[in-house]
């Protein structure tokens, strides 16, 4: 079977698009995103037209409820313009296209479930809050140094096995990803960062930047980037 992609990246944060019919098995979606074993990617994104429909997928093959860098992704995929909505494990959302720059309303903000937490950690208190975010994110607001071992810590309480944990400090957001491990950028994780918060933040990096905005709604502006196309051979 061929299977015909794109490959885009937003803030570093890189997926592979197809809009092929047939499902992709787990093992299939492991080795594409594979950076020895096939294309290499953060996750794999499958999209539909009529109506415009998308899905996604960890790298580890695992289906996640949303991707807020790899909806921009999948919007400039379809070439979609101006305004409209496009559907995502049976949410839709709305988004508009204006001069390249890709605008995507996630959540209302009065719809957020959020509560604070706190983790004894290498014998210290930290202190951090649980956002639903579509997808459950964990926020710590302070300067950490070993990020992994906290990240896996936090993960390892049955309550949040499942969850993101983001790091923010000095205007830097470094996010564990479900799936992923470390990742360039997380749309739905700085999302996150900026209800807790409760203001607008930049984003940037190396690869770009990227606006959250926090209104009715929380919202992702960026530019992406298309990287390659190609057939893989399944």
């Amino acid at each position: 079977m061929k299977l015909y992609f794109r490959k885009y990246s937003a803030l570093g944060n890189n997926f592979i698009i197809t809009h092929s019919l047939n499902r992709i098995d787990e093992d299939t979606i492991i080795k594409m995103c594979d950076i020895k074993l096939g294309i290499g990617a953060d996750g794999l994104i499958l999209v539909k037209k009529n109506p415009y429909e998308m899905e996604y997928f960890n790298k580890d093959g695992s289906k996640a409820k949303i991707c807020g860098n790899g909806l921009r992704c999948a919007i400039d995929y379809l070439k979609l313009k101006k305004n409209g909505s496009i559907l995502v494990d049976g949410i839709n959302y709305e988004y508009s296209v204006s001069k390249g720059l890709i605008t995507v309303s996630l959540k209302k903000v009065k719809d957020i479930y959020s509560h604070k937490d706190q983790i004894n950690h290498l014998g210290k208190v930290v202190n951090f809050e649980f956002v639903d975010m579509i997808v459950p994110h964990i926020v710590v607001i302070d300067d950490i140094e070993d990020k992994e071992n906290l990240a896996l810590a936090i993960r390892g309480l049955d309550k949040y096995k499942n969850a993101n944990v983001n790091f923010y400090s000095k205007n830097k957001i470094n996010t564990y990803e479900n799936g992923v491990g470390f990742t360039s950028s997380c749309g739905t994780g700085s999302a996150a960062v900026a209800y807790v918060l409760e203001k607008d933040i930049l984003v940037e990096n190396s690869y770009g930047k990227m606006n959250v905005l926090v209104n009715k709604y929380i919202q992702l502006r960026s530019r992406v980037n298309f990287v390659f196309k190609g057939v893989y051979y399944v």
